[in-house]
């Protein structure tokens, strides 16, 4: 999903004459989403519709914008229909299993952080006093797992400051970004499409993050930490005089 936002974000501002490394971008891209749509995911295959809205919004231009959108929309009735026809399920089904447990979870999580605000009821401890906290999707499911929210799962186990941390961190990040972007406009076309595909990145991370706990899956978070690092040495670049000026 984070890979995909950002090959598509290279994609719109790679200039046309340079078809060969577009092509590149383009093929990686639909390499990417095709992956994706094989995983079945909804809230990921969300995601990547986000992240690449937020990427055409920032580099389209108005006749590419509504070109690509419409692909875009294309894509979410693909990705509507094939999920549908593999799982037999909407993007929102009452009916399945999964979106049950999440309820139960949710629902729970809710509780136990109004019994444990401020400091939540320790890391992984769900994992061992379930029984006694009436997890009721563990019990039903027998499936001992997560809360299936960042948002929740942090406050349950850490508490509402922790959570509010985490909230500070992601509204700074975002205004890092944009403030990052309009920088980089006046130097770099090539650092301006890495900008908006990390910000489209974020942004993507952001829409599954609040039904599953993606902060618990490991290669997604170092994927994210890694655009941190590469939005900030971009940051640190545009301090040394010449070092964006190319094209």
């Amino acid at each position: 999903m984070q890979l995909g936002c950002l090959a598509w974000a290279m994609v719109l501002s790679t200039q046309p004459q340079k078809w060969g490394m577009r092509t590149f971008f383009a093929i990686v891209f639909l390499g990417l989403t095709g992956t994706l749509m094989a995983t079945q995911t909804r809230a990921d295959i969300a995601g990547l519709a986000a992240g690449c809205v937020v990427a055409l919004w920032l580099l389209g231009r108005r006749q590419t914008r509504i070109w690509a959108f419409a692909g875009l929309v294309l894509l979410l009735l693909f990705a509507t229909l094939w999920i549908h026809h593999t799982r037999r399920l909407d993007w929102v089904s009452p009916a399945d299993s999964g979106t049950h447990f999440r309820v139960l979870m949710w629902e729970d999580g809710v509780r136990l952080i109004r019994e444990h605000p401020w400091f939540g009821v320790g890391m992984d401890t769900i994992f061992n006093h379930w029984q006694e906290w009436n997890i009721r999707g563990f019990s039903l499911y027998r499936v001992i797992y997560h809360f299936h929210s960042d948002y929740i799962q942090i406050a349950v186990e850490r508490g509402l400051l922790t959570l509010a941390a985490w909230l500070w961190f992601v509204v700074a990040y975002l205004v890092f970004l944009f403030r990052l972007l309009r920088r980089t406009h006046e130097h770099s076309r090539f650092a301006t499409a890495v900008v908006a595909g990390v910000l489209a990145a974020f942004v993507g991370y952001l829409v599954p993050s609040a039904v599953q706990y993606c902060l618990g899956d490991d290669p997604l978070v170092m994927i994210m930490f890694f655009y941190f690092g590469l939005a900030v040495a971009i940051d640190r670049l545009l301090k040394t005089p010449g070092a964006l000026d190319v094209p």
